[in-house]
């Protein structure tokens, strides 16, 4: 009889340490792997078209050119710009609707040619930097109020160098200010 004591005594504490012993035993246990997820897609690039007014040969169309190539690079190539040409591909006047239309997405033009839109032929010469016409309220903020209005977003100016990029000509020579008097300009 006292064997028996024993033994159901030795049980329960087999049976206890058991119950104690499980959880270590689990958390030491080599948790199962969860199955490998494939590797997410890779998004798609967003590919934009620009236009220019001006012919590629265009010194002026360089600072167009050079933001299409550097675009991707700052992107990581999430952003890919592609030139689709100058006048010859859609003439000049016609770009800025071009773009308010979708057939592309960037228009580097003329205000000038933006006035059937409803944007005033506006030629602004702004001493700013591209940083400083950007600040809030600032020239780039009153330039979209009239890009707006027309459907279109103003990115801002491309050539930003102190010297400008206007071509001006007349039909007369002019050797000082005065010989302007009374000429179209």
């Amino acid at each position: 009889m006292q064997r028996r004591k024993f033994v159901t005594v030795l049980s329960v504490n087999c049976l206890i340490l058991a119950l104690v012993a499980l959880p270590l035993v689990a958390a030491c246990a080599k948790p199962t792997p969860a199955p490998a997820l494939p590797p997410a897609p890779k998004p798609e690039p967003i590919v934009l078209k620009v236009v220019s007014f001006l012919p590629r040969t265009d010194p002026t169309v360089r600072n167009l050119l050079e933001f299409v190539e550097e675009m991707p690079k700052r992107s990581n190539g999430r952003i890919i710009i592609k030139y689709r040409g100058g006048p010859e591909a859609i003439p000049a006047p016609q770009q800025p609707k071009a773009a308010k239309e979708g057939v592309v997405d960037i228009a580097f033009t003329l205000t000038g040619f933006c006035k059937p839109l409803g944007i005033p032929p506006l030629q602004p010469v702004s001493p700013l930097t591209p940083d400083e016409e950007h600040k809030p309220g600032g020239f780039a903020d009153q330039m979209q109020e009239f890009y707006s209005k027309a459907g279109l977003y103003y990115l801002g100016r491309t050539d930003a160098r102190p010297q400008g990029f206007f071509y001006n000509s007349t039909n007369k020579r002019v050797k000082k200010p005065h010989d302007l008097a009374g000429q179209k300009v």
